[in-house]
């Protein structure tokens, strides 16, 4: 029987092809991270399921919940912990889209006063990458910062995490630096000093 795990439905349990541990469907489908053979689709839901095909490595599901449910906090954290990783920092900047096509350069005027919250991970090899957190959740000024987590699940998190916070535009394409890192400005969380 196919042991491929359905969002929210469930084990497949079609008859496998021959030879094989999943059934015709099933074996075709590749993890949308590392390209290996996807043992199941991500059950995440905000709207809708995200139905994304994943392999059972945890490094895949905390790298695809980096870009795609970057909201998701508790999840990260206890994966993050699981892969002894460093642990994501909490970010609030404008976003820089680039400019290799027209969408990037309607993007950067589009949203050029959002500031939106950001995640600054690690992969494999300890590179620091950013990807946006949140979609729908943004504010206009430095001082508005608090809003967006006030009376949040995440208190706790931004508590022990803090926030941080660039004047300059993050370029969400390029190469996440130290010296970016080094100039992010903490203005939320237990460690923040005066």
């Amino acid at each position: 029987m196919c042991k491929f795990d359905k969002a929210w439905i469930g084990t497949c349990k079609e008859e496998n092809a021959t030879g094989k541990e999943y059934c015709e469907e099933h074996i075709k489908e590749v993890c949308s991270v590392c390209g290996g053979q996807a043992t199941h689709n991500c059950a995440e839901t905000m709207q809708f399921v995200c139905g994304t095909n994943l392999c059972g490595k945890l490094e895949c599901k905390l790298q695809h919940f980096y870009r795609a449910h970057g909201y998701a906090f508790f999840e990260l954290r206890s994966l993050e912990e699981k892969l002894n990783r460093t642990p994501f920092k909490l970010v609030v900047a404008s976003v820089y889209y680039g400019t290799e096509n027209e969408i990037d350069v309607w993007l950067n005027e589009e949203y050029k006063d959002r500031l939106e919250v950001l995640l600054i991970t690690h992969d494999e090899e300890n590179n620091m990458k950013i990807y946006r957190s949140h979609f729908r959740y943004y504010v206009k000024h430095k001082e508005e910062i608090p809003e967006l987590f006030q009376n949040s699940w995440y208190q706790e998190e931004v508590s022990k995490r803090g926030v941080y916070y660039s004047d300059k535009a993050i370029p969400i394409k390029e190469p996440f630096t130290t010296d970016m890192l080094n100039a992010l400005e903490k203005v939320m969380g237990e460690e923040k000093t005066t």
